[in-house]
């Protein structure tokens, strides 16, 4: 059975999270008739008798499982939450329309560090997808303007470091100069987001510093400095000694580090820190960014390449 997108966006419901993450939890651990996995549906909520079959030919169609003479197994090995399976959701719809259908200049905008999705835009035959990331949370409501949404924030990384530039590259007509800022403004939001959280951990770091609350970013006032925040060494530094670049991903584990940053942390020598923030997980309890003091030294970069390139790619093993 060939399953499409476009055959899946007849269905008026595509159930919720909770159901078809539980029908994945049932296939964990065993293979199952159709029939009987049904049955135990039921008996978790009666509800999800509706939308069951729907939810299966989701799952067929994204390929995590597969059917067999009604006997249906799961084909991912790997632990799936939320965020990996919106990873895969959105991967197999890239593979079959343009993101620009659902994401574009109408649709989407960014304010204050946010990414405000415009429902009334939105073509009707999207309705099912759009409660259907609702219901994983990928798009949570405005409370303060009807019909509107904007994307959680443990979807923002993932949706600044990879959607934002399909949505570009599938984009079957010209992009105009507006749009072109509005995709770039998209991407800026992680780098903010990424700054503000160091400056709050270097803010917590140094809470016995008379001074703390001096820490800032200042990214916005001189984009050439080479680095984007100003903090204190220790408790016992009179000025502010300590200058960091912030760098994030989301899930390929790369960045770009430019020779002016290069040259700046050569310079400042131990003084100066790279700070490397997953996207994916730098809210969660606990967590800490990678840091690299003086890169200059700890980073080996292509020599023969530094009298030419302006940049260079840096990826995490």
């Amino acid at each position: 059975m060939i399953i499409m997108l476009e055959k899946l966006l007849k269905f008026e419901s595509w159930g919720s999270k909770e159901q078809i993450m539980s029908i994945i939890s049932h296939l964990r651990e065993e293979e199952i008739n159709k029939k009987t996995l049904k049955e135990l549906q039921s008996y978790e909520n009666y509800r999800y008798l509706i939308n069951f079959d729907t939810q299966v030919r989701i799952l067929l169609w994204l390929d995590l499982i597969s059917e067999v003479d009604n006997v249906l197994k799961l084909k991912y090995s790997k632990p799936i939450n939320s965020i990996v399976f919106i990873e895969i959701f959105f991967n197999k719809i890239i593979s079959e329309i343009s993101l620009y259908e659902i994401f574009n200049s109408k649709t989407i905008y960014s304010n204050d560090n946010q990414v405000i999705f415009k429902n009334r835009y939105l073509k009707i035959k999207y309705s099912p997808l759009r409660n259907f990331l609702i219901s994983f949370g990928f798009f949570e409501k405005d409370k303060n303007i009807p019909n509107t949404y904007f994307i959680n924030s443990d979807y923002i990384g993932y949706f600044n470091q990879n959607l934002t530039k399909n949505i570009s590259l599938s984009s079957k007509r010209k992009i105009s100069l507006k749009e072109f800022k509005e995709i770039n403004k998209l991407k800026e939001i992680q780098g903010a987001l990424a700054e503000e959280y160091v400056v709050h951990f270097e803010r917590k770091l140094r809470e016995n510093h008379s001074n703390f609350a001096f820490i800032k970013r200042i990214s916005e006032e001189d984009v050439a400095a080479g680095y984007d925040i100003q903090s204190y060494m220790s408790d016992e530094s009179i000025i502010l000694d300590k200058f960091i670049e912030v760098k994030s991903f989301s899930n390929h584990q790369s960045f770009y580090w430019t020779k002016n940053e290069f040259e700046t942390a050569k310079k400042l020598g131990k003084n100066y820190f790279l700070y490397i923030i997953d996207m994916n997980n730098y809210q969660k309890n606990g967590y800490s960014p990678l840091i690299i003091q003086d890169p200059s030294n700890e980073i080996n970069l292509d020599t023969e390449c530094m009298k030419i390139c302006q940049s260079w790619k840096i990826s995490l093993l």
